[in-house]
């Protein structure tokens, strides 16, 4: 597999090859090798990961170890219709979720990543652990808590997904975290400005051309105007859409802070294939402490996910020391069918 990176964009484009590694495009069924779950409404199974650098991750079912696997796929029976496939969860941090037939599994969330001031960017955060436990009944959610790590720098012991009983027309992911440092760390700021340093969460997925694509636009809402008198504050705002294209360089060119919540990798129509929308709802760290940012490399393959969308948390420190705590990390992960979303301001 053959990247060209330039310039500029060097260090960048190599964030989102690192990413691309450990993404497979081709859609998985509802098999797998060892049934970990099945309580008539959930079904979780262990696999192997069959994309490049596959990482175990050690599980247990309600505190009882079982076995380390590779992958995990969550199943669920929607509307009474049958378990189908909703989420895979890779060790190497990739998390997939689709919706049910005829929607297919299309883009990939990451956790956190960030750029170090010695080692360049580190992407993601791998799962280490995870613990299983299914509530029973057929509105009871599915919780997996443990461990995460990029192996280098940060840890966060606490992980937490909890997944509410997927619907015809949405699946999600709560998602949760303290991280610490592991040793003193540095973060490079030096792309402050255009929202590359800390990486929040991140969504990646493919656009070659109007004809070859998984999403075709990014959305979110920033805030224009502020102007505060002694009775409060007059905020004016706008949805701001961009629509991907396959050359080399930053997504959104001077971000703004979010002026709602949630940042989207839209999927417009049911076509080439009906991939969904992916949207990350920020908590921790608030809307105010979060601009969003994106990277395209330019890419011939159909195969490879050569966008990335972030979320950036601004107000990181440039240094931690060791085992000192780095943040509270909570977002809502979720995909919705493809649809046209409005924009005041199209790009």
């Amino acid at each position: 597999m053959y990247f060209a990176c330039f310039g500029r964009y060097r260090g960048l484009c190599l964030a989102v090859v690192t990413l691309l590694g450990i993404y497979t495009f081709a859609c998985r069924n509802a098999f797998a090798d060892t049934n970990l779950v099945n309580n008539g409404f959930w079904v979780i199974d262990g696999t192997d990961d069959t994309g490049s650098n596959p990482t175990n991750i050690t599980l247990s079912v309600d505190g009882n170890p079982v076995s380390s696997f590779s992958e995990l796929i969550l199943s669920y029976n929607v509307g009474g219709s049958g378990v189908v496939a909703v989420c895979t969860i890779k060790g190497s941090g990739g998390i997939r979720l689709s919706l049910p037939p005829p929607g297919v599994f299309g883009g990939t969330f990451f956790t956190t990543g960030y750029q170090d001031c010695d080692e360049g960017l580190i992407p993601t955060m791998s799962i280490v652990e995870l613990d299983i436990r299914v509530r029973k009944g057929k509105r009871g959610d599915a919780q997996l808590k443990g461990k995460i790590s990029n192996f280098t720098s940060m840890e966060a012991k606490d992980f937490t997904m909890k997944f509410s009983p997927p619907d015809t027309d949405s699946t999600s992911v709560d998602v949760k975290y303290g991280l610490f440092a592991t040793r003193d760390v540095c973060i490079n700021q030096t792309n402050h400005a255009l929202a590359d340093d800390f990486h929040a969460v991140s969504m990646t997925a493919n656009y070659l051309s109007p004809d070859v694509h998984e999403n075709d636009q990014a959305r979110y809402v920033r805030i224009t105007s502020k102007t505060c008198f002694f009775y409060g504050c007059v905020v004016h705002k706008k949805s701001l859409c961009e629509s991907l294209v396959n050359t080399n360089g930053f997504l959104i060119g001077v971000p703004r802070v979010l002026g709602n919540t949630t940042l989207l990798l839209v999927h417009t129509q049911p076509l080439p294939q009906n991939t969904p929308t992916l949207i990350v709802q920020f908590h921790q760290p608030s809307r105010g402490a979060v601009k969003p940012q994106g990277l395209v490399n330019e890419s011939a393959d159909p195969t490879e996910q050569n966008i990335s969308l972030w979320g950036d948390w601004v107000t990181a420190r440039t240094h931690y020391r060791d085992r000192q705590r780095i943040g509270r990390f909570r977002y809502t992960l979720s995909v919705v069918p493809p649809r046209v979303y409005s924009c005041d301001d199209t790009r």
